[in-house]
């Protein structure tokens, strides 16, 4: 039974995992950059903005800034919000390959979680 049950289970995970919905795609090169916009609803000017790597929420925070206009950076990745457009834009520097996958965005811990696909070709 706990072997069937387990299956089930992975099953299931696995269904919703390929389901889930991509709100944001971008392709950049390898050693160039990816510049991707995330935008948010009214009233999140001054909240929290979140970037992710991975499917949801859970998945490993890369960046966070604290309300303000100024930029976040951290290693390889920075993040600058434009209150008045309502829209963080988050830049990957010297893409690798291992780079491409889900990522995620949010404003505030309550606003709408946009789902995000980054792909990255080979350069030449």
């Amino acid at each position: 039974f706990l072997l069937f049950l387990f299956i089930l289970l992975s099953y299931i995970v696995l269904l919703l995992n390929s389901s889930v919905c991509v709100d944001i795609r971008v392709t950049g090169t390898e050693g160039g950059q990816a510049t991707i916009k995330c935008p948010y609803d009214d009233g999140y000017e001054n909240s929290y903005k979140y970037f992710y790597k991975g499917i949801y929420r859970d998945s490993n925070i890369i960046l966070r800034s604290y309300g303000g206009e100024s930029s976040v950076f951290k290693g390889r990745f920075s993040l600058r919000d434009d209150h008045q457009m309502r829209t963080f834009t988050v830049i990957i520097r010297k893409l690798s390959l291992a780079d491409a996958g889900p990522y995620g965005c949010q404003a505030g811990w309550t606003g709408e979680y946009k789902q995000i696909q980054l792909n990255v070709v080979r350069g030449d």
